[in-house]
């Protein structure tokens, strides 16, 4: 009964519902990885702003899909107008980009999405190995810069 359930919602959604699910899982691994290292991530704004920000770009890129230019061009419209807000720093400034591009990237090829977000999971535990490898770096605060 479920399988019948979710095999209509296939056929109406296509296999948009599967992508947004798949973008969701993405993200929640790329908010994890990156607030194991960097604790001021962990609030409800950044959380919230995980989970909602790839699904609309994938959505918005799923939609203008037969326009490629016209998908960028819109997705970098909402960017701007998202960075007009202040931002605290610039590693949260990365962070967006990385969701932005999670949700685009997968919204064209959602293994190449994988892959992406393999890469940048991976990112705060290089950090952590230069950290202890190199103490100087110790002193580096992302939270303020």
């Amino acid at each position: 009964m479920f399988y019948e359930f979710i095999k209509s919602v296939e056929d109406v959604t296509g296999d948009g519902l599967s992508k947004s699910v798949f973008v969701i899982i993405l993200s929640l691994l790329f908010y994890w990885s990156h607030s194991k290292v960097f604790e001021y991530l962990k609030n409800k704004g950044s959380f919230f702003l995980t989970l909602m920000l790839p699904v609309i770009i994938l959505i918005v890129t799923q939609t203008i899909s037969t326009n490629l230019y016209l998908s960028l061009g819109l997705i970098g419209a909402l960017s701007i107008v998202r960075y007009r807000t202040p931002v605290k720093s610039q590693y949260e400034l990365a962070y967006i980009f990385g969701l932005i591009a999670i949700g685009l990237v997968a919204g064209v090829n959602p293994a190449y999405a994988g892959v992406l977000t393999t890469f940048l999971c991976i990112l705060p535990f290089i950090y952590l190995l230069f950290k202890k490898y190199f103490p100087s770096i110790k002193d580096l605060d992302f939270k303020n810069n």
